[in-house]
């Protein structure tokens, strides 16, 4: 592999010097700092409500689990320190911050050039999708600081077998070793690691294949594998203490297979059948979606630093494989096999998370571009170009997509997903029983009452869990005072009709947009004046001009998934107003902000 300026080396390893330790704890740091000062101040929306919830209360997350990052997630959330939210969401900023260190590492080790290394790191830093989930609680993160491990240690085997002629010595044998383990885990976290598999191995093949030659080692990398993945033990024995939030309720073989292969989905499907059975979005334009979404990351400065990257083959010819095999199975190949409706904006946004593990790969070639250019400045004998013009350069991308994707990452304010639950809350009468649809309001809820510990008078129904044998169960066991007829509410045998008449009179019963409205039947409907429909003793309290009124608050979560700074959008429209407390069983001191 060909490098310049190659430093003295101690025991085979580069000689740092002031400005390579510097450029290093800058590759964290700058982006930490930024992290930290845009930092979400309570939950997203979106899955994070909930992860910070099961984090919280050590539940087991919707399908596949995610173990690792609860775990993790519980021990952030122990800091004495701000909201819990804001702590849970701390740990997206850490994970953050050191795939750009492992960024770092990678590049330098393979260029021997800080700057490089340094372009690269801030490159995917301040990248759209990586940015915005750098500042809520979400798994992406921890799947993208494995990803950076996972290439660190390849290139320091690569490197060790070159300098070995390609001999297989102990020191190899353990980065393997290491690699199986870290891989295992990472697929505690989120299995979209699966698809750096065929590089991984790919690498491996090309570097030091006399590796798979020895069985004895590859037995041992088998158990270290096994070993990493049985972190997912947690999920059937947190099932034991019956957690509020417990999918699947993983006790049995059966059920935990259930979650780890995510059945209630689909295995192979990224959204449940129902979702993406009427795709209209043609293979070609999700293409489209992903490839113009690099500019929208990176900037047209980016792509193109990337593509002389690209264009950089021959210096770097084995790991240019390794990113293209990376970059394809984890870009273009989930794109293509996900099939999501990008027509609907909501699920666009969705969508967009799973860019993220590819841009790390992107960023790794803008890094390699950068070093193109140096090589080509010095070849030419250009000394102070070769100097001021990278700076200049990595100085200018750092800056264009600060710009371009700050208001996407500015989370300082926005307590939207929070004030949303307080809202729905506060406008509900006492003891109510409340079937809720709809994540964001679904975990929104769930994180108020099982977190903040208030309106613990409500009984809270997802009507999307509802459909679930073990859920359905799980709340008849909680709530024997409530009649559940039948196994699961489905909508067909049992209907919304059968689920009010079994339980009026015993506590005011509440609704967000049932899916079926077989209500009508039987019961009469009356209005009130906010979004929750209410039946009690056979009336109904139905929608009054919600939609009109929250029509700029809907059309900003829909058109970009929650991810802008929705409650400045909020105030500047003052579509989404605070619920007076009306009800007298309400304690108002454990309400929502006032906005």
């Amino acid at each position: 592999m060909a490098a310049v300026h190659v430093e003295q080396k101690v025991d085979g390893r580069p000689r740092w010097n002031q400005w390579q330790r510097s450029a290093a704890v800058a590759s964290g740091l700058i982006p930490f700092a930024i992290y930290l000062y845009f930092l979400c101040p309570t939950i997203a929306a979106g899955d994070s409500a909930e992860l910070v919830t099961s984090a919280r209360i050590l539940g087991i997350s919707h399908p596949p689990g995610y173990p690792l990052f609860t775990v993790i997630g519980h021990a952030f959330s122990l800091l004495p320190i701000n909201s819990v939210a804001w702590r849970i969401n701390l740990a997206s900023a850490v994970f953050s911050s050191l795939t750009c260190v492992f960024v770092y590492l990678s590049l330098f080790r393979l260029t021997r050039r800080a700057m490089v290394a340094l372009a690269g790191a801030l490159a995917l830093a301040f990248s759209r999708y990586f940015w915005h989930y750098s500042e809520v609680a979400e798994v992406f993160p921890l799947n993208d600081l494995f990803a950076a491990i996972f290439t660190f240690i390849l290139i320091l085997i690569y490197q060790r077998a070159e300098n070995n002629r390609d001999q297989i010595d102990a020191r190899i044998i353990r980065l393997f070793w290491l690699l199986s383990f870290v891989y295992g885990l990472a697929f505690t976290n989120h299995h979209t690691i699966v698809l750096l598999g065929p590089a991984v191995l790919g690498f491996l093949w090309l570097t030091a294949r006399d590796i798979f030659r020895y069985g004895k080692v590859l037995g041992i990398a088998a158990l270290f594998f096994i070993a990493g993945f049985s972190f997912y033990l947690y999920c059937p024995i947190a099932a034991l203490s019956k957690p509020l939030i417990n999918w699947d309720n993983p006790v049995t073989l059966n059920n935990f297979l259930r979650l780890l292969t995510r059945a209630d989905y689909g295995t192979f499907s990224l959204m449940a059948s129902e979702v993406t059975q009427n795709v209209s979005t043609s293979r070609f334009d999700q293409l489209m979606i992903f490839l113009a979404d690099l500019n929208h990351q990176f900037t047209a400065l980016g792509v193109c630093l990337a593509l002389l990257g690209i264009f950089n083959f021959k210096r770097h010819k084995i790991f240019q494989t390794y990113l293209a095999i990376a970059l394809f199975f984890s870009g273009i190949f989930f794109v293509l096999f996900a099939k999501v409706p990008t027509e609907n904006a909501l699920l666009l946004g969705v969508f967009h998370r799973f860019f993220i593990l590819s841009a790390l790969f992107f960023a790794l070639w803008i890094g390699l571009g950068m070093e193109a250019i140096l090589a080509w400045s010095e070849k030419r004998k250009l000394p102070r170009f070769a100097v001021s013009f990278p700076i200049i350069l990595a100085l200018g991308l750092t800056a264009w997509q600060f710009i371009k994707n700050v208001d996407e990452a500015d989370f300082r304010e926005n307590y939207m997903a929070e004030d949303f639950a307080h809202n729905i809350l506060s406008s509900l009468p006492e003891n109510s029983l409340f079937f809720v649809r709809g994540d964001v309001a679904s975990m929104g809820v769930d994180y108020v009452q099982m977190v903040l510990g208030k309106r613990a008078d409500v009984i809270c129904l997802d009507q999307a869990k509802l459909t679930y044998d073990w859920f359905y169960q799980e709340a008849k066991e909680r709530f024997p005072n409530l009649n559940l007829p039948g196994e699961r509410y489905e909508g067909r045998q049992i209907m919304n009709e059968d689920l009010i008449a079994a339980n009026t009179g015993r506590r005011p019963i509440s609704f967000m947009s049932f899916k079926e409205e077989s209500y009508r039947q039987e019961f009469r409907a009356c209005q009130l004046d906010w979004f929750i429909d209410c039946f009690q003793s056979r009336r109904i309290f139905l929608w009054k001009n919600w939609k009109s009124t929250t029509n700029n608050f809907m059309r900003v979560l829909r058109s970009e998934a929650g991810s802008e700074n929705i409650r400045r959008q909020v105030l500047k429209t003052k579509s989404c107003k605070f619920m007076p407390n009306r009800f007298s069983g309400w304690d108002s001191s454990s309400s929502s902000r006032e906005f």
